[in-house]
């Protein structure tokens, strides 16, 4: 065989070589590409997947977001709710705080005020202790006093028995005068000043129980104001005899007038402490709600 045709079998196999090794590489990389393109296809695939459950879950974080800024909302009302509440409590509490205190305070003074007189009346200190003409002056005093205020009593009982009976006198009266039917001659007679006159009686009739009717009110008028004048009387009388004791002057006062009997000595605090018995009495009456 001649060089040159050596050569060219020679390159020729070069080529086929070079070209199966071509088909090799290019088959390797059909697969790789055949794989690059499963595996991105399935990639995307759980990236759908998990963009799905990425948008699933933020919906449902945006609902939770949602609800906790209702109930943030809520709180932040009930919250308010509660300050004023307790701002309330607060209050009252400091006002009862300072009414206790002085109350105690009161007492304090009224034990310490109470300590000096018992000190002061000693033997050691009162050497006429002994005597008890002040106390018997003081006792015929108070003896006359209640005389007086018996005969008071008495008068306003009689002024009140005299009163019912005049009452009941009107009454019998207007109760007697019913009992004729009688009527005027000038009944039928058109008038411009109808119901003036009563139908059964007559006019000298209307005018007697007009008078009586109205002496009865003048002396009922004349005993309330001798009542009123007696009453402000023995306040005044009063006033005088207690001095710095007398209840409407003391600190506190108005506060307790206002109260009811049942608020005035703490009947609720009392229950606390009473009998089964007592407290369902005070259910029974609507005082108290267990």
């Amino acid at each position: 065989m001649s060089p040159p045709r050596q050569g060219r079998k020679s390159l020729y196999k070069s080529k086929c070589s070079d070209h199966e090794l071509i088909l090799v590489k290019n088959e390797r990389l059909k697969n790789l590409a055949v794989d690059k393109s499963s595996n991105e296809e399935s990639e995307s695939q759980n990236l759908s997947f998990q963009l799905a459950a990425l948008q699933s879950s933020h919906t449902t974080l945006q609902e939770s977001h949602a609800t906790l800024q209702r109930s943030h909302s809520d709180c932040q009302e009930l919250v308010k709710t509660y300050e004023n509440h307790i701002d309330g409590i607060t209050a009252t509490n400091e006002a009862q705080r300072q009414h206790y205190n002085n109350a105690i305070l009161n007492m304090n003074s009224e034990m310490a005020r109470m300590q000096r007189d018992f000190n002061d009346h000693l033997p050691t200190n009162n050497p006429d202790w002994y005597k008890t003409s002040a106390l018997q002056e003081s006792i015929i005093r108070l003896r006359r006093e209640t005389i007086q205020s018996r005969r008071v009593n008495e008068e306003l009982n009689s002024r009140l028995e005299r009163t019912v009976a005049e009452y009941q006198e009107v009454v019998d009266l207007l109760s007697n005068q019913q009992k004729y039917h009688y009527y005027h001659p000038n009944t039928n007679i058109i008038t411009t000043k109808p119901g003036k006159q009563a139908r059964f009686e007559s006019i000298e009739e209307e005018e007697e129980r007009k008078r009586k009717l109205a002496a009865v009110e003048e002396q009922q008028k004349r005993i309330r104001r001798d009542d009123e004048a007696l009453e402000a009387l023995i306040e005044r009388a009063r006033k005088w005899k207690l001095g710095k004791h007398y209840p409407p002057e003391r600190k506190g006062w108005q506060e307790q007038v206002e109260k009811s009997a049942w608020e005035r000595w703490e009947g609720m605090t009392w229950l606390e402490e009473a009998s089964e018995e007592d407290r369902n009495e005070a259910v029974r009456l609507g005082l108290w709600v267990p």
